[in-house]
């Protein structure tokens, strides 16, 4: 493992404003594809086209070398390479256990 990242989650409960869709994924909801660097630099078009994200808490923390991550499930997240890196990433499964949650109903259409 080399490099260093870094990376910005919000809160599971942020899902409408991080403007979910389900394309391209089968079974699960994902975030559009949003250059979040672009965002959080003030580029205005996309200020403009997801105004949501401006309410929204990020966390954000860098990874080195040697640093361990884990997203609970439903955080939405965005990786940014700052230098050359290779990862490793250890899905987890939901259990059986554990609670459903809002995201795993939502369709991406807006609920008034």
């Amino acid at each position: 493992v080399i490099g260093v990242k870094r990376v910005t989650f919000f809160h599971k409960d942020d899902y409408r404003s991080v403007y979910p869709t389900s394309y391209g994924h089968i079974n699960r909801a994902a975030s559009q594809l949003i250059d979040y660097k672009g965002y959080a630099s003030g580029d205005k078009k996309l200020q403009e086209k997801f105004p949501k994200l401006k309410d929204l808490t990020p966390y954000v923390c860098e990874l080195h070398p040697g640093d361990i991550l884990y997203i609970p499930p439903y955080f939405w997240h965005h990786v940014e390479c700052l230098t050359p890196t290779v990862s490793v990433v250890l899905p987890f499964g939901k259990s059986e256990e554990d609670p459903a949650h809002a995201v795993e109903f939502y369709s991406g259409e807006e609920i008034n």
